[in-house]
């Protein structure tokens, strides 16, 4: 959106339906109306939280840094009275690093000690 205007919490609280739907994130009002069919999640969980604070909502699943990025283009603006929050949806989501085999010796540990575990268990098995 070109400019932005400054809302409350009342105002948005009006915006609450499939057709008209406002969220607020860290304090800024997002018309998400026309984004609703494309939401990987499904349009339900954005209209169940239509005209609310949805900041937690939007932290705790993990957007993307494009998912953050694009909300950028359904900014209404700044809400006056808007919830202060501890979290940042903004934040970079954590990655867990990924080994590389390639960089890493085989450890012929993890081969040598199953195969003993299922010796002994054949043995104890057959020989009881």
């Amino acid at each position: 959106m070109s400019s932005t205007k400054t809302l409350t919490m009342a105002e948005v609280a009006k915006h609450n339906t499939e057709s008209d739907c406002y969220l607020v994130i860290n304090g800024n009002a997002y018309d998400v109306t026309k984004f609703l069919d494309n939401h990987p999640g499904g349009q339900e969980i954005i209209v169940e939280l239509a005209g609310t604070d949805a900041t937690d909502a939007f932290a705790d699943i993990g957007h993307s840094l494009e998912a953050q990025q694009d909300l950028e283009n359904y900014l209404v603006g700044p809400v006056s009275d808007a919830p202060k929050k501890g979290k940042k949806a903004a934040a970079a989501p954590t990655q867990v690093p990924i080994r590389d085999n390639a960089t890493q010796p085989f450890n012929p540990m993890l081969v040598v000690i199953p195969l003993v575990a299922i010796m002994a268990i054949a043995v104890a098995y057959f020989y009881k």
